[in-house]
């Protein structure tokens, strides 16, 4: 899209969120998300069920793409596959499953506008949500949704990284999925349009150490494949066409962030003491057991948030004791000897269907 715009190619620096830590300076690969209008047909009786059958076939080819991915991570990427578990729980979701094929038989309409109009209604409903930790897990949904749209709209195979090693991805959008092929195949960082730092896809980055600023408006329609930025993970910083000067600024910064790197990780697992002798307890928060190897490794003693109502989500049922109290077994046997408090306050009584979707629904908390 961007070879057609005359693009400036004086600095330019601009400010997101830092959701990801690092230095780098590299070329940019910008991944074409541009998204074409979804428009409604009105399609004959005969072919609604043919619709429905494409609209399924779409589903069931992220699912396998998916599957195929966690199947494919090993060692820390391994313990991020639950991630990605969540966005296949979201496939079968009846509010974007069930609900996709009823419009398309009830109103007869192709799959695409289908698919959207149940996006919406989803949209609306999380709107609702007070929390804005809740809230902001319908970016998951939108990313489950547009992959199904890319197949419905022709799409072959994954879009995404066919990118050699070295490069600074840019996108709309990049979804857990995406963020742990960045990782095995040493991709610098990335920008993206959307996002924040309590996303799925943010907390992966920092997880793999992938440096990313994301919220930068617009940052697709204003570079190019083949320029040079700098990314500053730190600062939530972006420079577009940096000078000489602008480089060897942060080279050497970058010197200086990675020796900083290297000492904390030496001094990590020092006992956190300050020099007249009071102990300070460093905890760590977190929303899944696959967070705890990263707080071990940097030194956590213990775990001072672990926000259950993760484990609620991507549920079509209530779990059953025997269940949670698997889970947190676990929990603490990973973290022993040392505390956990367990955030439970997101729990409703099993008979409880006030909520949005009812009780259990796989979209919400309880």
């Amino acid at each position: 899209m961007n070879q057609h715009l005359a693009l400036p190619t004086y600095p330019q620096i601009l400010f997101g969120i830092n959701a990801s830590p690092g230095i780098v300076i590299g070329r940019i690969l910008l991944i074409d998300q541009a998204s074409t209008p979804i428009n409604r047909f009105h399609i004959q009786e005969s072919d609604v069920e043919i619709e429905v059958r494409r609209f399924e076939n779409a589903v069931e080819g992220i699912r396998n793409e998916l599957i195929q991915i966690r199947g494919e991570l090993t060692g820390l990427l391994k313990d991020y596959s639950s991630i990605i578990d969540s966005h296949i729980l979201i496939l079968q979701d009846n509010m974007i499953y069930q609900q996709t094929r009823d419009f398309i038989r009830d109103l007869r309409v192709n799959a695409e506008w289908a698919l959207e109009q149940a996006l919406q209604k989803i949209k609306a409903v999380f709107a609702k949500i007070d929390d804005i930790y809740i809230r902001t897990r319908f970016q998951d949904v939108v990313q489950v949704a547009e992959k199904i749209q890319y197949l419905l709209s022709g799409g072959q195979g994954n879009k995404f990284f066919q990118a050699n090693s070295g490069a600074i991805v840019v996108a709309r959008d990049f979804s857990p999925a995406d963020a742990t092929q960045m990782q095995a195949r040493n991709i610098l960082g990335f920008l993206t349009e959307m996002g924040g730092k309590t996303s799925h896809t943010a907390i992966v980055a920092r997880a793999f150490g992938i440096p990313a600023v994301v919220g930068l408006e617009s940052i697709t329609q204003k570079v190019s494949t083949g320029d040079v930025i700098v990314l500053d993970g730190i600062a939530g910083k972006v420079i577009i066409h940096p000078t000489p000067d602008q480089i060897e600024h942060y080279l050497e910064y970058q010197r200086q962030y990675q020796q900083y790197n290297e000492e904390l990780a030496y001094f990590a697992h020092l006992p956190a003491e300050t020099m007249d002798g009071l102990k300070i307890r460093v905890l760590a928060n977190i929303e899944m057991l696959e967070e705890i190897p990263a707080a071990l490794q940097y030194g956590a003693s213990g775990i001072g948030l672990y926000r259950s109502e993760y484990f609620y989500i991507g549920r079509k049922t209530l779990p059953d004791e025997e269940t949670i109290f698997s889970v947190y077994r676990n929990l603490l046997t990973l973290m022993a000897p040392y505390p956990v408090t367990i955030r439970t306050r997101f729990c409703s009584s099993p008979g409880d269907k006030s909520g949005p979707g009812g009780a259990g629904h796989p979209l919400f908390p309880l």
